[in-house]
């Protein structure tokens, strides 16, 4: 008798937690946090060591981030990413940065935004800040230090807009060169097999279609690019990120949607044009950030595309991954524990019928 009333006692114990558990608020239990890397830049160059990136929604600060390698937020694989806290289904998450450069502080500039994308995923963004950086009357060694003209972003005028040049020399060889073509906002990253010295960038813009491209692009072409890489085999390029931006007021007199907008590459050895794999950047100060990617130079076109196409474009997108459904038949939730509660009455009750046959 007296073992009979321990079992039923641990019994209705285990039953009542058993309810407890079920009756809980699933939405109590933690969320895992959204992880992101990629690139950050502040006006087109790489944000230096000790960034600070916020990542902001609803005014409150989500995640933090501090720069531990020139214009990188961590990386992919095993490498360390930002973490953004989880349960912000709907929300847009924007990104600031604060920091020092060349000894002038600056803080919560917007490096662009992003719609949440869901706890628990990956994604990787590439972040521009634009702003003015403080500067002081003189350099270091008490000359004047020179003023320079606030830069000009893909403004169309004349039939031919603009011929940059830009070259980079290295003390040390590297795999990773970054050219910053002021005057026009645009940022070149190319990636390369082996490790080189220097390398010198041409980059024409146009609104008429070079003579050696003989094929139209379908939609509306804002421009044309014409971009030649020297001082490197281009069979040493493995890859090339290109950022540019375009007016907010362009895009709404001409009634484009920045996700039509798409980097395309023409081929000499084929004749014909590809799209490249566009993505929106950030946006800020009236100017959408797109940043695209190839694997060699030769004449680009910043299109609107009317239909879109077989090509990855990846823009911002609102809505949300469905949650899977748990395993189970439908309409049932899986009850944390109720698999081994229900073994532990097993037992519990086996147990029991041992005791009674002793007796």
């Amino acid at each position: 008798m007296k073992y009979k009333l321990i079992i039923c006692t641990l019994i209705m114990m285990i039953a009542l937690g058993l309810t407890t558990t079920a009756c809980a608020d699933e939405s109590q239990l933690p969320e895992l946090p959204a992880l992101c890397y990629g690139t950050v830049y502040i006006n087109g160059e790489p944000a230096p060591e000790g960034t600070v990136i916020e990542a902001v929604a609803d005014g409150e600060v989500k995640g933090t981030f501090i720069v531990d390698e020139a214009g990188k937020i961590g990386g992919p694989q095993t490498q360390s990413k930002m973490a953004v806290e989880g349960g912000l289904d709907g929300m847009v998450v924007e990104f600031y940065l604060s920091g020092e450069i060349d000894g002038q502080s600056f803080s919560d500039k917007k490096a662009g935004e992003q719609m949440y994308w869901g706890s628990g995923n990956i994604e990787e963004f590439s972040f521009n800040a634009e702003f003015d950086i403080p500067t002081s009357a003189t350099e270091p060694d008490g000359e004047p230090r020179s003023t320079q003209s606030p830069p000009i972003t893909m403004v169309k005028g004349t039939d031919v807009t603009f011929m940059e040049s830009e070259s980079l020399m290295l003390d040390t060889p590297s795999r990773d060169l970054v050219l910053n073509f002021e005057n026009i906002g645009f940022t070149l990253n190319i990636e390369t097999e082996t490790e080189v010295s220097g390398v010198s960038v041409d980059i024409t813009g146009t609104e008429s279609r070079p003579d050696n491209v003989k094929d139209e692009l379908p939609g509306m072409v804002y421009m044309y690019l014409i971009i030649e890489v020297h001082d490197i085999d281009p069979a040493n390029i493995r890859n090339a990120d290109i950022h540019f931006s375009l007016e907010d007021e362009w895009l709404h007199n001409n009634n484009v949607d920045a996700g039509q907008v798409v980097l395309a590459r023409y081929s000499d050895n084929e004749g014909a044009w590809s799209t490249l794999e566009t993505s929106i950047a950030g946006h800020e100060n009236g100017r959408v950030y797109f940043v695209s990617q190839t694997s060699g130079f030769s004449v680009f076109a910043i299109t609107v595309m009317d239909i879109v196409s077989d090509d990855p474009v990846t823009v911002p997108d609102d809505s949300l991954p469905e949650t899977p459904a748990p395993d189970g038949p439908e309409g049932v939730e899986a009850i944390p524990g109720f698999g081994f509660s229900l073994a532990a009455i097993g037992m519990l009750a086996a147990a029991g019928l041992a005791v009674q046959r002793k007796k």
